[in-house]
């Protein structure tokens, strides 16, 4: 009887302790695995977007929502690929510093130019320069003129611009993901940033007139 007494009074406090060293490094792992891990946008040059859109053309009394795969690599190139709930192809842009391509399936036109804020006008009619996309996307301060930005907590939080009637707001940033609102008199775009990844996939930036299509410039 007196052993085990011993035995409870000398090792039973050590059984106890260790016990409790191993839940704490359990609630540790568990807490460390439900973090979620803000992306800093400011640190990359390219990446691919799985983007959930709602977008509305007031000025057309027109509302729908489009899946958009966005490419992008920072002040050099840019393409989205809108994609109908179904599944069917919408339309497509892509950007390159000195040339605007767009490609309309419903209306079956492929329109291009230099780059300017008439560009997405048979899109989303939203004025905006495309470039200015790479500040939205890579949370900088879009490149146009006009522009002024406030932060929140060292990140943007909200963009607008006087002379276009534009604003960006960033919100609900939970990892890779975030919600982009563009806003405009005539138009709005609701951006729900659901997938990335920090390279792109090979051929992501291919573009190809369909032969039948009408050329417009823009």
């Amino acid at each position: 009887m007196k052993i085990k007494s011993l035995f409870f009074k000398d090792v039973c406090p050590h059984l106890q302790a260790t016990k409790n060293n191993l839940l704490l490094i359990c609630a540790v792992f568990i807490f460390t695995g439900c973090q979620t891990f803000q992306t800093n946008y400011l640190t990359l040059t390219e990446g691919q977007w799985e983007v959930r859109a709602l977008i509305k053309d007031k000025a057309r009394s027109n509302t729908y929502v489009a899946i958009i795969d966005v490419y992008a690599i920072k002040n050099e190139k840019l393409k989205m690929d809108l994609i109908s709930p179904l599944g069917d192809h919408l339309g497509s842009f892509k950007l390159t510093p000195k040339k605007f391509e767009l490609i309309d399936m419903r209306k079956r036109v492929y329109y291009t130019g230099p780059p300017s804020k008439t560009s997405f006008k048979p899109l989303f009619n939203l004025p905006i320069n495309p470039s200015d996309f790479y500040g939205i996307l890579f949370e900088t301060k879009p490149e146009s003129k006009g522009w002024r930005c406030q932060k929140t907590s060292g990140q943007l939080s909200e963009c607008s611009n006087e002379k276009t009637h534009i604003k960006v707001a960033w919100s609900k940033r939970a990892g890779s993901r975030r919600v982009i609102s563009i806003k405009h008199p005539n138009a709005e775009l609701q951006l729900n940033f659901k997938k990335f990844k920090n390279k792109i996939k090979p051929g992501a930036f291919r573009f190809i007139k369909p032969k039948s299509f009408r050329t417009k410039a823009l």
